[in-house]
């Protein structure tokens, strides 16, 4: 089972982020006060308090039961509840849960229009070898090589800002 919920964080007012700050734990409330950006604490917020309404409506359980942790890798722990899992993402004005009964992960981004994104790829150094390494019969090299450029895709994709204007010469 896996629920991906997205929210507009701009139809909240000061109101509910009082209400919604009033579930957390000690330990997240340490966490909000060390956080300078009033954007980023409001994104913290609304992701820990949503986090919790969501787990209580699907799984039937007291607010008390819904304990959430960050491990030390950035991953949401729910040590509690058993088989349960989340991940909260944020981007722009949307904000993303994710609860699974395996780990699961989500990562929200606003996406910009690019002009000839894949021709930049081909302007890495390397781009082939690892292209080529795709090809390779041994699973760990191909999925390392996969991992890599996606990486570098994804890196590109931030970098090179609207229409790739940034990247190219």
């Amino acid at each position: 089972m896996m629920k991906i919920f997205v929210f507009d964080i701009t139809k909240t007012n000061d109101k509910m982020l009082e209400m919604a700050s009033g579930v957390l734990s000690e330990t997240e409330k340490n966490r909000l006060a060390n956080m300078i950006s009033i954007k980023r604490r409001k994104e913290f917020v609304l992701g820990h308090f949503l986090l919790r309404r969501l787990v209580c409506d699907i799984f039937d359980v007291p607010v008390k039961k819904v304990v959430v942790e960050t491990l030390q890798t950035g991953a949401l722990s729910l040590p509690l509840m058993e088989n349960v899992y989340a991940s909260i993402s944020h981007s722009f004005e949307r904000l993303v849960v994710a609860i699974g009964s395996t780990p699961v992960g989500v990562d929200v981004e606003k996406i910009a229009e690019r002009e000839n994104f894949p021709a930049l790829l081909n302007q890495i150094d390397g781009m082939e070898k690892a292209k080529e390494l795709l090809l390779q019969t041994d699973k760990k090299i191909r999925e390392i090589a996969f991992f890599v450029l996606v990486c570098l895709y994804k890196m590109l994709f931030i970098v090179c800002g609207v229409k790739g204007k940034r990247c190219i010469n």
